[in-house]
């Protein structure tokens, strides 16, 4: 019997920059292991709520 899949993601901040840490380490190989991230984002709905948006543009001004 198979599983039910995930349909709708409702991201928060935190899960989305885990989920995007391996597109941003050069040493993830990519064809051997799934991009977490854009697996989520083309396997299912994600709704990004407004606070989430401004916490990720706020974490993306530090350098």
């Amino acid at each position: 019997m198979s599983r039910p899949r995930l349909r709708t993601v409702v991201a928060d901040t935190s899960a989305l920059v885990s989920l995007a840490v391996p597109r941003a380490d050069a040493a993830y190989d990519t064809d051997t292991a799934p991009d977490p991230l854009q697996y989520l984002l083309t396997s299912c709905d994600v709704a990004v709520p407004p606070e989430v948006v401004a916490e990720l543009r706020d974490m993306a001004q530090y350098q």
